[in-house]
């Protein structure tokens, strides 16, 4: 890590217990060097205190001084002796319980996502998406086409499975092997699939499936300013790393790029509020959820396994006992 050096008297905002930093770019290394050990101890892994936004960090809530060092005497990461590079995800269908994820095919898939995410209606939806909404069916069709050939992408549709209905679109991108990175993205619900549990499976899916093939990181990234992204991915279960200034332009607009992750090593506990939130006893008989996935994400973050089993039975016996002072 290199720290940037600032000028005298200027600050940071609010981040983990650091306040003020003055003078850094004259300290010198044996004064900097205890103040980020410092930094790394105070902080708690994968998220940031509740009320100290993550938004305001300058340095990743997730730093820490590594143990290795090479023959220079400087620190390096450590070395991944049993990791190897995963294969890229194959066009095969990824089956849940509320919905069903299969490759994209424009000839079959093009027209029904035409008709639900392409009307007026639907214009909103495409404003933080770098294309603009297809007009027509077959502009919908070369843009599946274009979603589909990209070699870095691999695109889905999501179906309802008890009728086999195309409900919307998202994809992986940015597949990187090599670095085991992966990126989840190009969604598109239509509006009935929008804040529903098979909407979240969807997500579920694709993570679940990236950590299986043995990536070693899942990426979110929007505008800074789309907001309803940016709560989804922190309910998710995502960590805000920062963001990119002025990083792309898209429709002729500049764009500031919020960036947001999950590791591997995070991933077990997320999955296990995922598959708690999804499971059928976490709703009562009329589909109402009993317990937040948010709320099991809040506990997942701290890493604590039986933790969350925990906030799932507290949601379960609450919902017990409404069901009974109902009856």
């Amino acid at each position: 890590m290199v720290v940037q050096p600032f000028d005298h008297g200027e600050t940071l905002p609010p981040c983990s217990g650091i306040r003020q930093v003055k003078g850094l770019c004259s300290a010198k290394m044996e004064e900097v060097l205890p103040w980020v050990r410092s930094l790394s101890r105070a902080v708690s892994p994968g998220s940031p205190p509740a009320n100290r936004p993550a938004k305001n960090c300058v340095l990743s809530s997730d730093f820490r001084m590594s143990a290795q060092h090479n023959e220079h005497g400087l620190p390096i990461g450590a070395p991944l002796t049993t990791w190897t590079p995963p294969h890229r995800p194959s066009a095969q269908r990824l089956v849940g319980r509320w919905c069903h994820l299969r490759p994209l095919e424009p000839d079959l898939d093009a027209p029904a996502l035409f008709q639900t995410l392409a009307h007026p209606a639907a214009a909103p939806w495409w404003t933080y998406l770098p294309d603009a909404p297809p007009a027509t069916a077959a502009e919908f069709h070369a843009w599946a086409v274009r979603r589909t050939s990209e070699p870095s992408t691999q695109a889905y549709v999501i179906v309802e499975p008890n009728i086999d209905a195309v409900r919307g679109t998202l994809s992986y991108l940015r597949i990187d092997p090599p670095n085991g990175s992966i990126e989840l993205g190009m969604i598109l619900f239509a509006a009935g699939l929008q804040r529903t549990t098979a909407a979240t499976e969807s997500i579920y899916l694709l993570l679940r499936h990236a950590f299986e093939l043995g990536y070693r990181r899942v990426e979110w990234k929007c505008d800074s300013l789309n907001a309803p992204s940016r709560r989804a991915a922190e309910r998710f279960g995502f960590t805000f790393e920062g963001i990119f200034r002025q990083a792309v332009v898209t429709k002729g607009r500049n764009r500031d790029t919020a960036w947001y992750s999950m590791l591997d090593r995070e991933w077990p506990t997320r999955r296990l509020a995922f598959e708690s939130w999804l499971a059928p006893t976490n709703f009562d008989s009329t589909g109402r959820q009993r317990g937040r996935l948010s709320d099991l994400i809040a506990v997942a973050r701290s890493e604590r396994r039986p933790a969350v089993e925990k906030s799932l039975e507290r949601s379960e016996e609450v919902g017990e006992r409404k069901a009974e002072s109902v009856a």
